[in-house]
């Protein structure tokens, strides 16, 4: 049934198995040439065709009851049709209320943060609107038409810019750009999506494109921290003039070692001029510049 040439040593076990031969080889030196008894090749080949068969009956039967289940009319009940026409109803509401807002953005009207509720999974909150003014009215302070103004993570600091520009005439208003992760904020022109996790995966007209900057990140973590002030070093036009670009950075007072450490050499400090937010935070909040003026001094 099975011949060996040029073998030196082998041990083999047989044993039976729904019909077919289980061979194990130990081999120890020389070629092994094993050959199976036509017989037995027959037997698992008629064994592996029926299975096939089998199979492919299956398969068959399977298509035929789809087929059938498709010409059924699927039909919802009462509990599950109140609940489509509640989230359709939504949905509408959420296009109207976008589009008012895009509309407001447009028509150079007043706006106000409070359009846009708080969204805390966005680690969201905003700041009181004397706040968001005073940090608004220090970036734009001598500003010209021909600077730009970065926000990154502060929309209410945005709003506010856009509130108090509204009144000035175009040869008086330098660009905005706001870079946010929240795409309600996409009624702006001036927005861009941000993603703090890819910090520099921004359209490549805005690196070295800003001249004073705003960044709240929205995260206590100095991995988050860490990758914004990347960020406000890429956005940042490079310092030829011999004049820092105006920074202006505000989050909590536990980061205050790092941030120091992370923009040290655009000259930041610890203000006197602590932010206030709407709802109010726990955790207490510092306003970091590399600048003095009116609204605070340094500590």
């Amino acid at each position: 049934m099975y011949s060996f040439e040029k073998l030196t040593g082998a041990v083999l076990y047989s044993s039976q198995h729904h019909g077919s031969e289980c061979i194990i080889f130990f081999l120890f030196a020389g070629f092994l040439t094993c050959t199976c008894s036509r017989p037995n090749l027959d037997r698992i080949n008629n064994l592996q065709k029926g299975k096939k068969k089998k199979k492919s009956k299956k398969k068959r039967i399977k298509k035929i009851k789809m087929s059938d289940s498709d010409d059924e009319p699927i039909t919802l009940s009462a509990h599950a049709l109140a609940a489509l026409k509640s989230f359709e109803a939504e949905k509408d509401e959420h296009q109207a209320k976008f589009q008012r807002l895009k509309d407001e953005a447009e028509s150079n009207a007043l706006l106000s943060i409070d359009a846009f509720s708080e969204d805390w999974n966005e680690s969201q909150f905003w700041y009181s609107e004397d706040t968001a003014n005073k940090l608004a009215t220090e970036l734009l302070r001598d500003a010209t038409k021909d600077m730009t103004i970065g926000v990154v993570s502060a929309p209410s600091v945005f709003v506010a810019l856009k509130n108090i520009l509204r009144n000035r005439s175009d040869d008086e208003k330098p660009k905005l750009i706001l870079l946010e992760h929240d795409n309600r904020f996409g009624v702006f022109s001036e927005f861009y999506f941000y993603d703090f996790a890819q910090p520099v995966k921004l359209p490549g007209h805005l690196k070295g494109s800003v001249d004073r900057i705003i960044c709240d990140p929205p995260f206590l973590s100095e991995d988050c921290q860490t990758k914004a002030a990347l960020t406000v070093r890429w956005l940042l036009k490079p310092n030829t003039a011999g004049t820092l670009p105006r920074l202006l950075v505000c989050t909590g007072e536990r980061m205050e070692d790092l941030i120091l450490k992370l923009y040290k050499a655009l000259g930041i400090k610890t203000t006197a001029f602590e932010p206030m937010h709407t709802r109010g935070l726990s955790n207490e909040f510092y306003c970091y510049a590399n600048f003095e003026c009116p609204s605070w001094n340094w500590r």
